[in-house]
């Protein structure tokens, strides 16, 4: 695993690639199979910051995709929900990091926002 590569090593990066790699490799965690409802939405988050981590780092996808994938705005929306109503909210920065990348266009709502605030001391 690693961590969320920031914006910079990221902005040059054909959003086909970017969109091919989150398909390939996040998708299946997303699909499969879990005891726990919250383990989908976690797994794909982890294999998508995995997939943003391989395209920093110059890899391909086999296919590149004119779209995310369906799933990945649902799993943001949860994200920022769950970060404006419990201290948790860690996954605010791959919101805001798929965000910038104009992967992913969130509601800018109460949640949002409250999301943000949880989110700036980690963002600085």
């Amino acid at each position: 695993m690693t961590g969320l590569p920031p914006y910079d090593a990221l902005r040059g990066v054909d959003s086909g690639v970017l969109n091919g790699l989150l398909h390939e490799r996040a998708t299946p965690a997303y699909e499969a199979t879990y005891e726990y409802k919250w383990q989908k939405d976690a797994k794909a988050y982890r294999a998508s910051v995995d997939a943003l981590a391989a395209a920093a780092a110059g890899a391909e996808p086999a296919a590149p995709r004119d779209a995310p994938p369906r799933w990945l705005a649902p799993v943001a929306r949860r994200f920022v929900v769950s970060g404006s109503t419990t201290r948790w909210g860690g996954a605010f920065e791959w919101v805001r990091l798929l965000e910038r990348l104009g992967l992913l266009v969130p509601e800018h709502d109460d949640a949002y926002v409250l999301s943000v605030v949880g989110a700036a001391g980690r963002l600085s």
